[in-house]
């Protein structure tokens, strides 16, 4: 899971992410399931709060999530921990590579390098 800061649609970086994720589920047999979420919402009203008096990030920037999963190759016991071997280990380091890759991709046309952290939830402290 990545999250970013995006301030519009920019269909040229949107088309080859897009791209990017097709030919990365034709190269992995659809082995990940992939996601990129836009939301654009008007931020009017949003923005018209002062910025200490929520939490929320109030920027001109709309959120975009990227969402990578996959089937474990064992599904974990109902009450124990999940042993992550090899081959999860892998998947999740693949996605997380690929996750950025796309964030690449979608930032490329963005002017400044602070939107990276996007809505916080989603950004540089996620275990993901």
């Amino acid at each position: 899971m990545k999250g970013l800061g995006h301030r519009g649609p920019d269909y040229p970086c949107i088309l080859e992410a897009h791209t990017r994720l097709i030919d990365g589920a034709a190269q992995n047999h659809l082995r990940f399931r992939s996601t990129i979420l836009f939301e654009y919402f008007p931020l009017s009203k949003v923005n018209s709060v002062p910025r200490g008096t929520t939490a929320f990030m109030r920027t001109g920037e709309s959120n975009v999530l990227i969402l990578i999963a996959w089937t474990p190759a064992a599904a974990p016991a109902a009450c124990g921990a999940l042993d992550l071997g090899e081959t999860e280990k892998g998947n999740t380091d693949e996605a997380r590579e690929l996750a950025k890759e796309l964030a690449g991709i979608l930032l490329s046309g963005q002017e400044e390098e602070g939107l990276q952290l996007g809505y916080t939830n989603y950004g540089a402290f996620a275990s993901v």
